[in-house]
């Protein structure tokens, strides 16, 4: 079984819908008999189509269910989940739900692949019976502009030096791409071209850019002229490249105080606080990079908030304190279009035990930020997959985030305060590439202790959600379905709450103190809460955010139990000590004369480092047993008080 179908079989599992395999297909014979490779080549043409790699192709040649759906996916503009979901098919809604998921993540895995895999010439061998569905396997890599590429293919062709032609074939092309686009840099050495028939925008050193520049020249990757281009282009880019921004999803002008939100296919909405407006990517201050799996949408601004409220109200099973945690949680997924306002960036910690719905609580919001080719991800196993996961990502949700590495925590710390990194690009020596984090991290966990860092705690954000009753469980294939039905109204009551906020930043400006560590997270937070009369349920709100940190960072704390039950041995004195005294009576007091715990300081100075991180927390804990701690410097030492 080849991974693309066994992603079909994955995607029936992961629905609990496997049975409907069988018993769906009893009409439709020809799905499950389809020879595997001519089955895989319509897969992965409606997944090129949904990346919009090709628009056009003898669609008739492909087995079913490829048939009707790719030339529906052709169709300049179309949602893809939507339109699966209603083509012509003889399948019912659970199978085709997910066939969605399964196009949509071969669409994804194609954009991953990076330069691992370039585009190559060649077509899959498959059964002579079969010959006629794989020849539109060439339709998929038709030339972008045939003129261009004879012209570049006569160059080529001359009878003079190598390269000669390589240069005026190069000279060629500029010229070609000048006329169409321009060429992009950013401040932090990023080169990208943009092509202003589509709108689109291509990174340079990526797959996508390496498979339009064949389509473009025909010319195959891993031929000598074709390096030539990929170095006409870098100095083009140098000399003639100009320099914006280039950021993802959305942006905030704060000179013009206006908000760009992208569409995913060269259209961008302007919000102004009043209006709605549309621009060509390219357009504007700033240029959007869209992942080329990122499903374009319509607004339908009919529903009044009520999906926006669905999605964030009525579907995570909250714990406790359903309003104050919803509205968090709505001023969390709103903030990630206000990055330019938010240089640190809370983390959100969907927190609950196994079966409390986390990971499709943030599925869903994903698949309607980004459509179908959205999902959470595993916990990367190396900082260097976490980098490289985060640095190109506008908000991404890690499963089950329970124990990650050491380094994937500095990193986490890292991504939340905004920080910089600096690494050095690949197959060079010395040559460095700028990593600067505009990622969002969501992540779902049922113990996050390795978040349990003073320096990690108060750039969480925790909303616990707790198990869902057998009784009122429903199948994820359900809400899926009704994400593919109403992500249009979504986006539309999406802009239209972010126009509400841009209004009232306009009218109100933003406070300048919160009383929580990520004060622009909750400074804006404020800004949205007024927006919707409901600043009295968000200070609420931050205090219980605040109150979960405390808990969370005491929570089966060594250091705490030991001094706690100091605090009640007959030992206990309410004078001022140092730090030594206290670790040694406390360290005595929980293990008398046996061997600490692993978890114990190692030492007097990590003892201090770590009661420092949580002496607040610790304070305000203390003082609900009716104890008053106070701490201070004599003589160079921190000396502590604890009174009764």
């Amino acid at each position: 079984m080849t991974n693309e179908r066994s992603l079909l079989l994955d995607a029936l599992l992961a629905l609990g819908i496997e049975d409907c395999f069988a018993q769906q297909l009893a009409g439709e014979p020809t799905f499950a008999t389809t020879p595997t490779e001519t089955w895989i080549a319509g897969l992965e043409a409606a997944a090129h189509l949904i990346n919009r790699e090709i628009t056009t192709g003898n669609w008739a040649a492909f087995p079913s269910p490829w048939a009707t759906i790719c030339p529906i996916l052709a169709i300049n503009g179309v949602d893809p989940g939507t339109a699966i979901l209603n083509a012509p098919l003889p399948y019912g809604i659970d199978l085709r739900v997910a066939l969605a998921i399964t196009v949509a993540d071969v669409a994804r895995g194609q954009t991953a692949k990076g330069n691992k895999q370039r585009p190559q010439t060649h077509t899959k061998k498959v059964p002579s019976s079969q010959a006629s569905a794989t020849k539109q396997s060439g339709a998929l890599l038709r030339p972008i502009d045939e003129n261009l590429v004879k012209a570049i293919q006569a160059v080529l062709a001359r009878k003079t030096t190598a390269e000669r032609n390589y240069k005026q074939a190069g000279e060629i092309l500029l010229d070609w791409l000048v006329g169409k686009g321009e060429f992009i840099k950013t401040a932090r050495n990023t080169r990208h071209y943009l092509y202003k028939p589509t709108h689109r925008l291509y990174s340079f050193d990526t797959a996508a850019w390496h498979l339009w520049l064949y389509l473009l020249t025909s010319v195959n990757p891993a031929a000598k002229a074709f390096k030539y281009f990929l170095n006409d282009c870098e100095i083009a880019n140098a000399e003639l490249g100009k320099e914006v921004d280039v950021v993802r999803v959305a942006c905030w002008d704060d000179i013009q105080q206006t908000l760009r939100v992208s569409r995913y296919d060269g259209v961008v909405y302007r919000l102004d606080g009043m209006t709605i407006e549309e621009e060509a990517n390219g357009n504007g201050p700033v240029i959007f990079d869209d992942a080329p799996f990122w499903t374009p949408y319509t607004p339908d601004y009919s529903a009044n908030g009520s999906v926006l409220d669905w999605s964030i109200h009525e579907i995570p099973n909250w714990d406790s304190g359903r309003d104050e945690c919803s509205l968090v949680y709505r001023a969390w997924w709103l903030a990630t279009f206000f990055t330019e306002l938010c240089p640190t960036r809370p983390i959100l910690v969907m927190k609950g035990g196994k079966g409390s719905g986390k990971s499709m609580s943030l599925r869903i919001l994903l698949r309607l930020l980004f459509g179908l080719g959205a999902d959470v991800v595993g916990v990367p196993d190396r900082a260097d997959s976490f980098i490289a996961l985060t640095s190109n990502s506008h908000v991404v949700a890690l499963d089950n985030m329970d124990d990650p590495a050491q380094d994937i925590r500095d990193k986490i710390a890292s991504l939340s305060t905004g920080k910089i990194d600096q690494l050095r690009r690949l197959y060079t020596t010395n040559e460095s590439v700028t990593v600067h984090y505009r990622c969002w991290l969501a992540v779902t966990s049922r113990s996050p202790d390795t978040l349990q860092r003073d320096d990690l705690v108060d750039r969480t954000i925790i909303v616990p959600v707790k198990r869902i009753e057998d009784a009122d469980r429903t199948r994820e294939s359900y809400f899926l379905t009704e994400v593919i039905k109403r992500r249009n109204q979504w986006w539309g009551d999406i802009l239209l709450a972010l126009n509400s906020v841009v209004r009232e930043i306009r009218q109100n400006g933003i406070p300048q103190r919160s009383g929580l560590r990520m004060e622009d997270w909750a400074s804006l937070g404020t800004v949205m809460a007024r927006a919707v009369g409901q600043e009295g349920i968000w200070e609420t709100s931050l205090n219980e955010v605040k109150a979960r940190q405390a808990a969370f960072l005491l929570d089966s704390n060594v250091v705490v139990e030991a001094i706690e039950a100091w605090l009640t041995s007959s030992s206990y004195t309410p004078l001022y000590i140092q730090t030594r005294f206290l670790f040694e009576q406390s360290k005595a007091a929980l293990f008398g004369v046996d061997r600490p715990d692993v978890d114990w300081p190692r030492s007097v100075k990590s003892f201090g480092r770590e009661l420092a991180g949580i002496q607040r927390e610790l304070q305000e804990h203390l003082m609900r047993s009716g104890i008053t701690m106070r701490w201070r410097k004599q003589k160079g030492y921190e000396v502590y008080q604890f009174v009764k």
